[in-house]
């Protein structure tokens, strides 16, 4: 639909975020992250998610272009209505849930289907 807001994975952006710092750095980066999805304003996060660009272009600048191309699709949860995204549960946040049920079934699955005998199917 034009014009609508497309939400971008939180999940995965964070993978792709910590992807492109060094291992000690990660959990820095990730709490610091945290601080522009906690607001609870579009702009307050706007600005924040501002200002940590600012403060990871000196030292993770791939880092800081990730989050510049991100920042619409990362934040358009917040342009909904609130009552869409409560902190308690990740119904916006993630599109994990989705994809896996969208996914092809595993060996497992098809291993635990069962099937009727050819005597009670018949001749």
């Amino acid at each position: 639909m034009p014009g609508a807001p497309a939400q971008r994975c939180r999940v995965y952006f964070m993978r792709n975020a910590l992807a492109r710092v060094g291992k000690k750095d990660r959990p820095i980066v990730t709490a610091t992250l945290r601080t522009a999805f906690d607001q609870d304003m579009l702009a307050a996060s706007k600005d924040q998610w501002a200002k940590l660009i600012d403060a990871f272009d000196p030292h993770h600048p791939k880092l800081a272009d990730l989050m510049r191309r991100a920042e619409d699709d990362i934040l358009a949860h917040q342009s909904f209505q609130q009552e869409h995204w409560p902190k308690s549960t990740p119904r916006i946040r993630s599109s994990a849930s989705t994809k896996r049920s969208n996914a092809e079934p595993t060996w497992s699955a098809y291993s635990q289907l069962k099937l009727p005998s050819p005597a009670s199917v018949g001749p």
